[in-house]
């Protein structure tokens, strides 16, 4: 089931505007260091993966929904501080 951005907030109960400069400046630091493999894509398609996972496993129903958030923002920002560690 896809879910456009304000189900997704209201889902996680935060609002759209905090969420929104979230990501953005995930996304910002993914740009900043400009690495072929650790990006913007290659989070979303992790975030994608982890997201399946736990929907697969039934551990996404178990979780409460800012636990849902934190989970998938986790995956996203994970590889950008990676990236950061590894262009320093």
């Amino acid at each position: 089931m896809m879910l456009n951005f304000d189900e997704i907030c209201h889902i996680v109960q935060v609002p759209p505007g905090i969420l929104e400069t979230l990501l953005s400046r995930i996304e910002e630091g993914y740009n900043r260091h400009q690495n072929p493999y650790h990006n913007n894509l290659h989070a979303a398609d992790v975030a994608q993966s982890v997201h399946y996972m736990l929907c697969q496993s039934g551990l996404m129903v178990s979780h409460f929904p800012f636990k849902r958030l934190i989970t998938l923002t986790l995956t996203i920002g994970g590889s950008c501080a990676t990236n950061s560690n590894l262009s320093s």
